[in-house]
C-alpha cells in the first residue's frame, strides 16, 4: 500500500517532483540529485487561493501574524515568510513586499 504519488513537473535544471502524501494531505516538493539522494525544497501549506487570501488579509486584517498562523495551523514563520516574500513557493511577483511593515 503506497500512499505517496511523485509527479514530475517542467524541468529547470534538474528534475522536479510534486510528491502528495495521502495519508497527511501535506504535498512536497522536491528536486531528484541523483537516483539514490532526494533533496526536499520545503512543505506547500498552502494553495494558490488560500495565499490570495492571506495576502489580502496582511494587507487589511489588523490581526497578528501569529493569531493568522494559528487559524491556519501552521508555524508564524510560513506567515512571516508569505509577508516578507522570502518564500518562492508563495511569492508573486505583482506584490511588493513586506506586504505589511514589520
Amino acid at each position: 500500500m503506497n500512499n505517496i504519488h511523485a509527479n514530475p513537473v517542467e524541468p529547470i535544471k534538474k528534475e522536479i517532483y510534486i510528491i502528495k502524501n495521502d495519508l497527511n494531505n501535506k504535498v512536497y516538493i522536491g528536486q531528484a540529485i541523483d537516483s539514490k539522494e532526494w533533496k526536499s525544497c520545503g512543505v506547500r501549506n498552502f494553495t494558490y487561493e488560500q495565499v490570495t487570501e492571506i495576502i489580502y488579509r496582511l494587507k487589511n486584517d489588523p490581526i497578528s501574524i501569529n493569531k493568522m498562523a494559528k487559524e491556519y495551523g501552521v508555524n508564524p514563520n510560513t506567515i512571516y515568510c508569505i509577508n516578507s516574500g522570502t518564500s518562492k513557493k508563495y511569492r508573486r511577483d505583482e506584490e511588493t513586499y513586506p506586504i505589511r511593515p514589520f
